[in-house]
């Protein structure tokens, strides 16, 4: 059975380009944004989420701390997703495992993936 891997991301060209790209190893579920985001995760037990940064309504922070409250999602480790190297992570949320820049290669992505 193949694991699972929600993305959560407003841009649907970037959704797209990421499901392609592991929809071979995962099932893939997708929101466009954060509200959707916590009901598909609570809904789908993902076993990874890929959640984008920066979204309209609920950022990617305000999405995670939400999850980190969830019995379905508490434990599933986040890689967030942004367009910018993320400084200072003192403020993470804790279940923010990884982070993933939108200008790294396919292949890059799939390992970091993987390896979370």
């Amino acid at each position: 059975m193949k694991r699972t891997v929600l993305i959560v991301d407003d841009d649907p060209i970037f959704t797209a380009f990421i499901s392609t790209l592991l929809k071979e190893d995962y099932e893939v579920f997708t929101a466009i944004d954060g509200y959707s985001s916590i009901t598909t995760a609570m809904n789908n037990a993902p076993d990874i989420i890929l959640l984008d940064v920066v979204m309209p309504g609920m950022t990617g922070h305000e999405v995670a701390s939400a999850l980190s409250y969830l019995p379905e999602t508490m434990d599933t480790p986040i890689i967030f997703i942004t367009g910018q190297p993320i400084d200072d992570t003192r403020n993470m949320p804790v279940n923010v495992c990884d982070c993933i820049l939108k200008s790294l290669k396919g292949e890059e992505i799939r390992q970091i993936v993987a390896k979370n």
